[in-house]
């Protein structure tokens, strides 16, 4: 898969950092010894606790095994992260949304089916499950004009730093976290 997905893409200029460093193929770096001395920082505060959470957990401390047994070392660091609070600090979705969407629809041309993000949350044709997001997002009027956007962008470049810093001090060569608290839900279902 990463095979097929490398390289540099004109909608993605995050993609021109990786341009140089674009292997022949990344099967060639599938080593069954490779994670031998590897450090890997268990971000423990990350993971959730209660009976939603529980086979998440499962399957993360499973992992967690298997990258000890794989020959890595595991460390185990307090980033004194509050997860939901982290999340609510630098979350830009609903700034984001609005400006991605009326983008993608113009990327379309005559062929989009609508016009604008408006029109999309005034036609009524989504799940309800979506409704408290999409109005959230088209009552910011000028979205990536907002102050409270750029804040936030701040706080997720701090946080990205702040992991920076605790994996230098702490030799990291990865994080380990769960990349979810619970299960994914079903379609319309709250998660």
């Amino acid at each position: 898969m990463l095979d097929v997905i490398a390289g540099y893409d004109p909608e993605d200029p995050s993609t021109a950092k990786g341009v140089e460093h674009i292997p022949d193929s990344y099967t060639d770096y599938l080593n069954p010894t490779g994670l031998d001395g590897a450090r890997i920082g268990i971000l423990r505060t990350v993971f959730s606790s209660g009976p939603e959470s529980d086979p998440v957990v499962e399957v993360a401390e499973e992992a967690i095994g298997d990258l000890k047994a794989l020959g890595a070392k595991t460390i185990e660091v307090d980033a004194e992260i509050d997860v939901d609070e982290l999340i609510d600090s630098f979350y830009v979705g609903n700034f984001e949304q609005q400006e991605r969407f009326n983008e993608y629809l113009d990327s379309l041309g005559s062929g989009a089916p609508i016009e604008t993000f408006e029109d999309f949350v005034e036609a009524d044709e989504y799940h309800e499950s979506l409704e408290s997001g999409l109005q959230a997002a088209l009552e910011i009027e000028s979205p990536t004009d907002e102050p409270e956007y750029f804040k936030r962008l701040y706080r997720r470049n701090q946080f990205i730093e702040r992991l920076y810093d605790i994996m230098a001090a702490d030799e990291l060569d990865a994080f380990f976290f769960p990349h979810q608290k619970q299960l994914v839900a079903e379609i319309g279902d709250d998660q």
